[in-house]
C-alpha cells in the first residue's frame, strides 16, 4: 500500500523507502493518501509562515542590541564610516536577512574621501540559527561599482579602489564571524529562537509550557472567552497551582523580543461533570414526560 510524505519542495510524493529509512520523516509524517499528505503540508506551511513573521518581528524589536553587537566589527577598521543607517530585517528565500550598511573610503590618497556603500549581510535559518551565514558585499545594482567623488559626482571605481574595498569587506566579514555568539545573542537572546515551534505546547499544561519557553518572560493567562485570569512571571510566583495545571489551547505573542513583550496563554476550561450530568438527566425527564403527554 502506497504511503505519501512531504518532499523538500513542500509537495506530497510517494515514499519508496524501505524499512522506515525515509529521509523525509518518521511514521507520523507519512500518510495513506495524497490528500492527507497535502493537508499536513498546508498546515505545516502555515505554521512556518507564522513562525517566520514572529522571528522577523522579534529581531526587528532588538535592532538596538544588534547595532551594539555589530559596531565593534568595523569601528577600528581604517576607511570605514558608519553613516547611522538602521538595521534592516526581512525574510529572504526562507531565511532571515539582517542588513547593516556602511561606507568605505576607497581613495588611494589619504587626503581624499571617495566612498562606496557596502552591506553587512547576516542570514539566519530560524530552524538552525547556529549556522549563521555572513557576507559583506555591495548590492547588485547599476551603481554597484560607482563611487562619489569629492566634488559630488559619480564615476566607476578603479581596479585599485576595488581592491581596497574588497580588503575592507573581508576584514569586516572576519570580525563578524568571530563575534558570531554575541551577534546571535543580540538577535535571538540565545543560539535558538524561543518561539520556534509554539504548536508543540498546545494541549500541554501552563506549567510545562512556561518551563519550555522561559520562566522569566511575562505571561497573561486567559480563558477561551478572552477573560484574563492572571498575569505575571512564573519566577515571581504569580500563578497558583490550579492555573498551572490547566491545558493550553492556544498561544499568542505580542511585541516579541521587546521590553513590552507579552505571551498570552489561552486555556481550556473543563466542564463540571456534575452539572453536565444534571442537565442530561433533566432533559431526559423532560422529553420522557412530553412523550407521555403526547401519547395520551
Amino acid at each position: 500500500m502506497a504511503k505519501y510524505h512531504i518532499k523538500k519542495d513542500g509537495t506530497p510524493g510517494v515514499c519508496r523507502a524501505q524499512n522506515g529509512n525515509c529521509p523525509f520523516g518518521g511514521e507520523s509524517e507519512h500518510f495513506p493518501t495524497r490528500e492527507e499528505a497535502q493537508n499536513y503540508a498546508d498546515k505545516r506551511h502555515e505554521a512556518i509562515e507564522q513562525r517566520n513573521k514572529l522571528a522577523v518581528q522579534f529581531i526587528r524589536n532588538r535592532s538596538l542590541e544588534i547595532e551594539r553587537a555589530l559596531y565593534p566589527t568595523y569601528e577600528n577598521i581604517d576607511k570605514v564610516k558608519d553613516f547611522d543607517s538602521d538595521v534592516k530585517v526581512l525574510m529572504d528565500n526562507g531565511q532571515i536577512l539582517i542588513q547593516k550598511a556602511i561606507n568605505v573610503n576607497v581613495s588611494t590618497n589619504k587626503h581624499d574621501k571617495i566612498y562606496n556603500n557596502t552591506n553587512i549581510n547576516i542570514r539566519i535559518d530560524p530552524d538552525n540559527p547556529s549556522k549563521m551565514n555572513v557576507k559583506v558585499e555591495r548590492e547588485d545594482s547599476t551603481w554597484k561599482n560607482a563611487v562619489s567623488t569629492p566634488l559630488g559626482g559619480l564615476r566607476h571605481m578603479t581596479a585599485e579602489e576595488t581592491e581596497i574595498l574588497q580588503k575592507v569587506e573581508n576584514k569586516v566579514k572576519n570580525k563578524v564571524a568571530k563575534n558570531k555568539e554575541q551577534i546571535l545573542e543580540a538577535c535571538l537572546e540565545s543560539d535558538n529562537f524561543v518561539f520556534n515551534d509554539l504548536d508543540q505546547y498546545k494541549g500541554k499544561s501552563v506549567s510545562d509550557t512556561i518551563d519550555g519557553l522561559d520562566s522569566e518572560r511575562y505571561y497573561v493567562i486567559k480563558d477561551k472567552d478572552n477573560k484574563e485570569l492572571a498575569e505575571g512571571r512564573l519566577s515571581d510566583g504569580d500563578f497558583n497551582n490550579s492555573l498551572l495545571s490547566k491545558s493550553i489551547n492556544n498561544i499568542e505573542v505580542k511585541e516579541p523580543g521587546s521590553e513590552e513583550e507579552m505571551i498570552y496563554l489561552y486555556i481550556w476550561k473543563k466542564h463540571n461533570f456534575t452539572v453536565v450530568l444534571f442537565l442530561f438527566k433533566w432533559n431526559l425527564q423532560f422529553w420522557t414526560l412530553t412523550l407521555q403527554v403526547l401519547h395520551q
